[in-house]
This record gives C-alpha cells, sequence and structure tokens, in this order.
C-alpha cells in the first residue's frame, strides 16, 4: 500500500504514479498523479483515495463504490471529470481532472481584501459573480437531469454547494466539484438515510436543516447564499456556532434580511426568491435561475465570460500562479493567506461576521480536497494534514488561515482618575482594567512612535518643580492667607454607602416546537421562529406556534418569577390533500409547482393550498392550470389536451426524394424529438433525416415542450441556432 507521507518520488496505483499528496481528510486524501504512455505520452491527474485502515469498512467502501458509479456519469463543462475507478490491494481510489486555480472561497477572500485596499464595499465585482453562479447552475441542471439506462430521472440532488465545492481555473473555468454526498431519490426509496443532515451546517437549507427529504431546489438555496457571499464577503449564517447556524436555517430564517437591501438591485430579487424558506417560492429548477442571472448581465455594461474570468482570477492571484508554476495544486488545495490592507478595518454588517478563510462553517471539504469531516476544525490540525505545507504552518494557524498580518491582544491600562500603578504586597500591580489594543504584525516590528511620548510631561513636572522650590527660597506668598495646614487623613477607613438591592431577575421561557421552525407568540405577539428564548413577564401567558399565519398549537402556562420555563408546543401533522390529474389521451407528463411527478392517469399527495400544475404530451397543446386542494380532501383535475395545429396539405403533393442531415444547437440545451424518434440531446450534427418538411418537438426538464419546422433537402445540410 501507498504511506500517507510524502511520494515526491512516484509511487505506482494501479496505472497511475503517484506524485505529491495534496490533502488529507477523515475519509480519504487526495495525491497529485501522472498516467504515463507511450512515446512519452503523460497526463497529470488527481486521485481520491480512501484511506487504508477504512478499507476493512463494509459500509463506508459501499458508500464510496456508490459515489464512484454516480459521479462517473456526470459529463459536463461545469462539473469536475471523474476517469476512473478503481481498487488495489483491497483500497478503493478514484480518477478526477486537475483544475489548476482556486476555489470560490479563496476568491471572494481575496476579493474582498483588495476592495478594502481601495476603501470599496464587497468582495466580487457582480457582473463576474453573477457568471459565476450562472456556470454553477449549468452544472447543477446537467446533474439535475441525470437520467438511468431506462431514460428515468435519478433526482441526484447535490447537498453540499459550498464555495469550497466551486472551483475555478486560471483560465476561468467554473466547475462544481464533490457529488460525494449527493443523494438520489427516486420514488420513495432513497440511497441515503433521510433525517441524516450532512454538508455544512451554514450552508443548509431549511429542508435540509429540518432533516425532510430534499430535491433540486435545496441546491438553488445554497446558490442563493452563495451569490450573497461573493457580492459582499459576508456571511449568510453563523460559521462559528454550527447549532445557531442549524436552528435558523431550519426555521427558514436569514439573520438582519435587510441586508439584502445593499446588493445591486438587479441581483437583490434572485438572491431574495433563492433564499425563500418555502422551496415553493424559489425558483424551479436550475435553468431558471440561470436565465434570470444571465439577463442582468445582458443588462450590465462589463464583459463576464470564461476569458473574462480568468484574467480576473489571475490578476487576483499572481502568487498562486507563481506557486504552481513550481508544483501543480489542485484548486482548493492552495494554502489561503490574506492580503495586508494597512490596518483598514473590514466594515461589519449588521448580522453574520464578515466571511473568513476559516472554512465552510468550519469544516473544508471538497472534490479536490477531501480536507475535513463535519464538526472538524481545520486550524488545530493543519500542519498534520498539510505535511506539504509545515513552512507554511505558522501564518496559517496565526489568526486561523488569516495570515499574521496583525493580532489582538489584551494589556493593562490604569483606572480613570487612579494613582499610577505600584507593587503590591504580592508583587502585582495596583488595580487596572483590560483595554484591547491592536499588536505589531510580528515580534520584529519596532514599538510605534506613542510608545516614547512621556517627555512632555517628564518636563512639565520638573518645571513645576522647580517653580515651587523658587517660591518657597524667597518667601513668597500667592495670597495674604496663610496656606492651608495639611489635612488629617482618618485613621479608619470612610465608611461605604450601602448597595442598592439587586434588581429582581427577569424571566425566560424556552419554546421548541415539533415539528421544528413554526412560528411562536407570546399573549399574541410575535417572538420569532422556534427553538428559541424570549423574555417574559411572570404569570399566566398564552403560547401559540403557526405556520403560514395558520395557528396550530396554543398553550397557556404559568411563568414563575426570575426562572428559566422550557415549554415543548407539538401541533398535529396537518391533514393530507390529494391531487387526481386526468388527461384525454392518457400518458401526459405531469408538474406541479415545476416539480415531475409522473403521467396521467395520476394521484399526488400535497400541502394543502394552490399549485401550479402542469401537462405536457407528444403531438399536443402544453396545459396549464392552478389547483387548489384543501386539507383531507381529494381535488381532480381533468384535461382534454388539444392536439398540435396542422397545417393544410396543399392539392398538389410533390413526394419526397432522398435525404438531407440536420445539425442543430440550442440555449440552453434540450432533447430533440420527431414523433417518437429521439434525434440527440443538443448540440449534435449530421443527423439523417428524409428529405421534405419535419415538425420537431424540443423538450427540457422543467419547461413545456415547444414545437419547430425544418425543411430537408436532399444531399444538404440543415443547420438549426435557437434560444430557447
Amino acid at each position: 500500500m501507498v504511506g500517507c507521507g510524502d511520494v515526491s518520488a512516484g509511487v505506482p496505483l494501479g496505472p497511475y504514479l503517484l506524485l505529491r499528496r495534496l490533502a488529507k481528510g477523515g475519509m480519504a486524501e487526495i495525491f497529485l498523479a501522472r498516467k504515463e504512455g507511450p512515446e512519452g505520452f503523460a497526463r497529470e491527474l488527481v486521485v481520491k483515495r480512501i484511506l487504508p485502515h477504512l478499507s476493512e469498512d463494509p459500509e463506508l467502501m459501499a458508500m464510496f463504490r456508490e459515489e464512484a458509479r454516480l459521479v462517473a456519469r456526470l459529463s459536463h463543462p461545469n462539473v469536475v471529470h471523474v476517469y476512473d475507478f478503481g481498487e488495489v490491494g483491497g483500497t478503493a481510489y478514484l480518477v478526477m481532472e486537475l483544475v489548476r486555480g482556486v476555489d470560490l472561497r479563496a476568491l471572494t477572500l481575496r476579493a474582498r481584501e483588495h476592495a478594502l485596499k481601495a476603501r470599496r464595499w464587497g468582495a466580487i465585482p457582480s457582473h463576474h459573480a453573477a457568471k459565476i453562479l450562472s456556470f454553477v447552475c449549468e452544472g447543477l441542471a446537467h446533474a439535475h437531469a441525470l437520467e438511468d439506462a431506462r431514460g428515468r430521472p435519478l433526482g441526484l440532488v447535490h447537498r453540499d454547494v459550498t464555495p469550497s465545492n466551486v472551483l475555478l481555473s486560471f483560465e476561468g473555468a467554473v466547475k462544481v466539484a464533490d457529488f460525494g454526498i449527493a443523494k438520489l431519490q427516486r420514488g420513495r426509496k432513497e440511497i441515503t438515510r433521510v433525517g441524516m443532515v450532512r454538508g455544512k451546517y451554514a450552508y443548509l437549507s431549511p429542508e435540509q436543516a429540518r432533516g425532510e427529504p430534499l430535491d433540486r431546489r435545496s441546491d438553488l438555496y445554497n446558490v442563493g447564499v452563495l451569490l450573497f457571499e461573493a457580492l459582499t464577503g459576508d456571511t449568510v449564517f453563523p460559521h462559528d456556532d454550527s447549532i445557531s447556524a442549524r436552528h435558523l436555517a431550519a426555521g427558514g430564517v436569514i439573520p438582519n434580511p435587510e441586508r439584502l437591501e445593499m446588493l445591486p438591485p438587479g441581483l437583490r430579487e434572485i438572491t431574495r426568491r433563492a433564499l425563500s424558506a418555502r422551496r415553493e417560492d424559489r425558483y424551479p429548477d436550475a435553468l431558471a435561475l440561470r436565465a434570470d442571472l444571465e439577463r442582468f448581465l445582458r443588462a450590465v455594461p462589463e464583459p463576464s465570460d470564461t476569458v473574462e474570468l480568468g484574467r480576473y482570477v489571475q490578476r487576483l492571484f499572481p502568487d498562486v500562479i507563481a506557486e504552481d508554476r513550481r508544483g501543480a495544486r489542485a484548486a482548493g488545495t492552495v494554502p489561503l493567506t490574506s492580503v495586508a490592507v494597512g490596518g483598514i478595518a473590514p466594515p461589519v454588517l449588521a448580522g453574520t461576521a464578515p466571511l473568513t478563510s476559516a472554512g465552510d462553517g468550519g469544516d473544508r471539504t471538497d472534490e479536490q480536497a477531501v480536507a475535513f469531516e463535519p464538526n472538524e476544525t481545520p486550524a488545530e490540525g493543519v500542519v498534520d494534514e498539510f505535511p506539504d505545507l509545515r513552512d507554511e504552518a505558522p501564518t496559517l494557524i496565526a489568526g486561523r488561515y488569516l495570515g499574521a498580518s496583525s493580532a489582538v491582544a489584551a494589556v493593562p491600562r490604569p483606572l480613570a482618575g487612579a494613582p499610577p500603578s505600584r507593587p503590591t504586597p504580592g508583587g502585582l500591580p495596583s488595580p487596572t482594567v483590560m483595554e484591547t489594543q491592536r499588536l505589531p504584525a510580528t515580534p520584529s516590528t519596532p514599538a510605534p512612535a506613542q510608545a516614547h511620548r512621556w517627555w512632555p510631561a517628564l518636563l512639565l513636572l520638573i518645571g513645576g518643580a522647580a517653580l515651587g522650590v523658587m517660591l518657597w527660597m524667597g518667601g513668597l506668598r500667592l495670597g495674604d492667607e496663610a496656606p492651608p495646614e495639611a489635612p488629617v487623613l482618618p485613621s479608619e477607613p470612610l465608611a461605604t454607602p450601602p448597595l442598592a438591592p439587586p434588581a429582581p431577575r427577569p424571566s425566560f421561557v424556552r419554546v421548541r416546537t415539533e415539528p421544528i421552525g413554526l412560528v411562536v407568540r407570546v399573549d399574541g405577539e410575535e417572538r420569532g421562529v422556534a427553538p428559541l428564548r424570549a423574555r417574559v413577564d411572570p404569570g399566566v401567558r398564552l403560547l401559540s406556534a403557526s405556520r403560514d399565519g395558520r395557528v396550530l398549537v396554543e398553550s397557556t402556562v404559568d411563568v414563575p418569577a426570575g426562572e428559566d420555563l422550557e415549554v415543548v408546543l407539538r401541533a398535529e401533522a396537518p391533514e393530507e390533500a390529494r391531487l387526481r390529474v386526468v388527461s384525454e389521451p392518457s400518458g401526459a407528463l405531469v408538474h406541479v409547482g415545476g416539480e415531475r411527478f409522473g403521467r396521467t392517469p395520476l394521484d399526488v399527495a400535497l400541502e394543502p393550498g394552490e399549485h401550479e400544475v402542469s401537462l405536457t404530451l407528444d403531438g399536443h397543446l402544453a396545459h396549464e392550470a392552478s389547483v387548489a386542494v384543501s386539507p383531507g380532501g381529494l381535488s381532480t383535475l381533468s384535461v382534454r389536451l388539444a392536439p398540435l395545429p396542422q397545417k393544410r396539405v396543399v392539392s398538389r403533393v410533390v413526394p419526397r426524394r432522398g435525404s438531407g442531415t440536420l445539425s442543430m444547437a440550442t440555449t440552453p440545451w434540450c432533447e430533440v424529438w420527431l414523433g417518437s424518434r429521439k434525434l440527440g440531446t443538443t448540440p449534435f450534427a449530421n443527423v439523417t433525416l428524409p428529405a421534405g418538411t419535419h415538425q420537431l418537438s424540443l423538450r427540457a426538464p422543467g419547461r413545456p415542450a415547444r414545437a419547430h419546422r425544418v425543411v430537408i433537402r436532399d444531399g444538404e445540410e440543415t443547420r438549426v441556432r435557437l434560444a430557447l
């Protein structure tokens, strides 16, 4: 087996040669590798290998193999590509493409520091931030639309769309990484257990924090978080308090939501919709979110594409590029250091702390840097986890990856009006109050000039003493009266005034609700989303929990004076509402709220309320309707689908002769059908069709089918390019 230390000499692993370990985490480690072939062929890759001592765990090995089978099906320019999977000596490994660049977390940090130096607010410019997240949406849309061999949707959800899992190459390519904890969901059977919360606590969607089943809209919530952080350099949820972060997310609460008003007008509504607490209020799919981002980009004068993003990354990271030329490093494994900002304090927005390089919620894990498991703190183990970075460890540890640009220490200063400090019998100075001061960047930095400004006070003291001696020697008096006698100090200490009676202790109620995230009111006054701790007056109080303005449970409690009373409000599960959808002809595809449910005839269980329903069927016009379903009731939607209009046939029919080819490209992608024949997924080229006029059907998940007519001429190629 390959050891975990330095492998710079090259150690074989199957057909690959491991050159250097880049990072190590709780379950796996990654290496820079090379595959060599005949005639001097060589290619640098990244190998992710499960730790040898975990290879004997059958459950972990099964998870690793499942990850390999899953990610091998992903093939998109905005997704990190997986080339191979193998096992050597009982140890499994994945082989992935090498992305030479940085991750979105490092880019946001560096952009924020450059903005501070220029005395500007924010981090990544809005046009670049929107383009990066647009590329992320393209990669997610590909993963969400993944199907099995029979054409059935897999229901893939990434579940961990965080800044460390968005990689940017030095050429500007944007790639989504780490589908290792993604969930497959088909019907009611799920590969991972419902209720198991994975991912980073500061990046959980509300339904993910509550442990509920997830769909693709959970990933879109994370895109909203990333867009906010990329624009502002601020965090949405606290990174240093995982419990608070999860409780806030579970209740759908954005701390200090007024911060959204600071975003550029074109991106404000996009971010707000992506961060909606109810998944029904978010974008139905990643392509819909991407469409709004692209609409914003078309309205701004600054260009942003792969080339411009590459220039932006290169301009911000000349040091990382120079390091990469000396030895390739995968994006996300480059150590983070801060740029000195000349003593300018970062503008802390009201709410959470600014984004720092401490990691995504305190744990850093990505496809190319399987660095840390959840609840593991990177700073304490950085030297052991990254042996190649030992020379940089002092900079990394000081300030939690922020570099040694400054440090904070507490130094004593005298109490206001107190005499100078003097030794006490115990050898300690007289009482002082602690004052926080910022120390120099390094021990070798000379003390500031302010430390030597005691000499004016000394000159005043010497001058006053000399004047006193002159007055005494000349017998001078400042008045006719004799100087007052020195006061006689009392032999007993002065009596201290009696202390005021202590204020009564306040009363509190700690409220938890089942299910979590209900809105709590005390005597009709809204106090927030459970779980919470509210200060109340002692006595009998009326507590209630509600959702969407409807009270689900009420309870009267007697709050003792000066105590914390814990209350649990359990709401009965709401009655299930059902919708039956039938169509003529049958077999129409049904979408409810943008989510695919199946084909007619169909019975589905929904939350009570109003839902948007759409039906699509080949050769027929799409039908959309708004249907209201009540608790415990059954609503029926019966639709007769109208066939697509046919053009009248002219009296003189020209028989089709020969054949031609069709090449087609659309933005975004779609499937192209001719009747029951699937021609391919755009873009495609040189598909042979009989000469004549053909009616094509353009289909894509989450959108109604669209008809398009093409004319194929004998022996010619017909090219079609459409913007959907």
